[in-house]
């Protein structure tokens, strides 16, 4: 075990597990049967992978970690039941079982822990009763949060001053770091506050980048001289939204004597994270309707950059309604019962490079991506006057580009539109490209015997060939049955009988799913 994790608010734990057979070389991992949470050796949730019915599989969303799932961390079991999870698995438990209430007084159900130190225990299980335990201490702290920090000259002396988030009554250790390239830290001193704000004066360091943090908590990041560049200093805010808050992220071209401020109004300063000398982060409350984020960076030319970010969310209930781009150029239906409990949501337009020569219009983000839904939510964007609809169609981008998700047409509205069980960002892309395909066997002009095998090898890297109805294979006139593999990208007819001796003619087509259709032929010679 390593130092205690300090939590403060509502909590949640999800753990990766997973089992393998009893003195076995099978490398395949198996899922645990039974798991189980316990606080200080009382258990707050326990789950039992029995069964369940089929018209729930879709519900396996909340029994794991969505939002790691989202982020590339895949298998993570939550610990805790979700709004909406009616899985049989956690023994009559209810909604809030396993949630840590650490610190705040909630209406909310869960676990209410005070300021004080606990054990997590958590226990897997396979089906033979084979257990392995994990312990995590916890500290309940009400976290400190740097609202500014900077770096003076004052005469010969050089003082890292600032101020914090709440007023602290009891002293607490800051330590006082020091890097000559804000990557590598070496520790200068701890000193003791109390109260909001502080002064500390150092005597020496490693360079001119300066850390402050607590043992517990985030850091400050400040630099003492400027960078050597005549390019004056630039500033990128971006805001990206999760289920009751949203991340700002505040990135600069140059370190910083101070930290920037950061004020949301209607809720007031906002803490910041350093995550390097140019990068820090904060956290915004949920606020419905609009707000506005205020970012004000001091470069050390004593100027000042100020940045205003506007926030729109609108609220989404579980009996249905609609959230609308600004510009109206793409929005979202939610049909009543498509999701298992109410969010605020929002959608922007992303921030992407304007050359890509396939997207129609502009990409838009729709957020909070990390809740999954019931049933299929519509995203739709309106069509473009003189656009085609039947070559358009809905493309979620991924970590490996645009990946299509499917392309209904609305006449009513003019708009295309796909079905997604989350939100991500979405774009309007055109498609009039034609599969390519490729006759691998037999191959046109050659000789072969009276059963030669058929393969056919058919590509589209836009719209797809998801289906079987987007082929036909015919053998001298006569329709072919075949075989297709999607994930393999090949086709393979099937002949009931032998072909005769002499020359035939295979043709087949394919069309992508915007209808764009290619068509292959190969003539050969079949031998006695």
């Amino acid at each position: 075990m390593g130092s205690p994790v300090s939590v403060w608010g509502r909590v949640g734990v999800a753990i990766k597990v997973f089992d393998r057979a009893d003195a076995s070389v099978l490398t395949n991992k198996l899922a645990p049967y039974r798991l189980t949470l316990a606080i200080n050796d009382t258990a707050v949730l326990r789950t039992v992978y029995d069964s369940f019915s089929y018209d729930q599989v879709y519900e396996v969303d909340l029994d794991r970690s969505f939002f790691l799932n989202r982020n590339g961390r895949k298998g993570f079991h939550n610990l805790y039941i979700e709004r909406g999870n009616t899985l049989p698995l956690y023994g009559g438990r209810g909604v809030g079982s396993g949630v840590i209430l650490a610190g705040i007084d909630s209406r909310a159900p869960g676990t209410v822990l005070e300021q004080e130190a606990y054990t997590l225990r958590i226990t897997a299980e396979d089906a033979e009763g084979n257990r392995a335990e994990g312990i995590v201490d916890l500290t309940v702290r009400e976290p400190v949060a740097f609202l500014g920090a900077e770096v003076k000259d004052v005469g010969n002396a050089r003082v890292l001053g600032g101020h914090i988030s709440r007023v602290v009554g009891e002293p607490r250790s800051l330590i006082v770091e020091s890097s000559p390239d804000g990557r590598t830290w070496q520790w200068i001193k701890t000193a003791r506050i109390k109260g909001a704000r502080f002064s500390i004066p150092v005597a020496e360091s490693l360079g001119s980048f300066y850390r402050l943090r607590f043992e517990d908590g985030p850091a400050a990041i400040c630099a003492a001289g400027r960078v050597a560049s005549d390019a004056p200093i630039t500033l990128d805010v971006t805001n990206v939204m999760y289920e009751g808050r949203s991340v700002l992220s505040v990135r600069v071209s140059q370190p910083l004597r101070s930290l920037p401020t950061v004020t949301h109004q209607p809720s007031g300063p906002v803490g910041l994270i350093a995550l390097s000398p140019r990068h820090f982060e904060g956290v915004i409350p949920e606020s419905v309707g609009e707000s506005r984020v205020t970012v004000r960076v001091d470069d050390h030319e004593g100027q000042t950059i100020d940045t205003v970010l506007v926030l729109e969310t609108a609220p989404i209930r579980p009996t249905g309604g609609q959230i609308s781009s600004r510009d109206g150029a793409a929005f979202a239906v939610f049909p009543a019962a498509s999701i298992y409990h109410g969010f605020s949501g929002r959608i922007t337009r992303a921030d992407l490079p304007a050359d890509d020569a396939l997207l129609v219009g502009s990409a838009y983000r729709f957020d909070p991506g990390v809740i999954p839904f019931r049933n299929m939510v519509q995203v739709h964007f309106k069509v473009p006057e003189g656009e085609d609809r039947s070559r358009l169609g809905v493309y979620e981008l991924t970590g490996r580009g645009w990946s299509f998700v499917w392309n209904d047409v609305d006449s009513t509205r003019n708009t295309v539109w796909a079905g997604v069980r989350h939100f991500s960002t979405y774009g309007l892309l055109r498609d009039d490209i034609a599969p390519d395909v490729e006759i691998r066997s037999p191959g046109d002009g050659t000789r072969t015997v009276q059963r030669p095998k058929i393969e056919v090898v058919m590509r589209d890297s836009l719209s797809g060939i998801p289906m079987e109805k987007l082929i036909s294979f015919e053998m001298d006139g006569e329709t072919m049955i075949f075989a297709y593999d999607p994930e393999e990208d090949i086709a393979e007819g099937i002949l009931r009988y032998p072909l005769s001796p002499g020359d035939h003619r295979l043709e087949v087509r394919v069309r992508d799913t915007c209808g764009n259709e290619t068509i292959a032929i190969s003539t050969f010679v079949v031998t006695e």
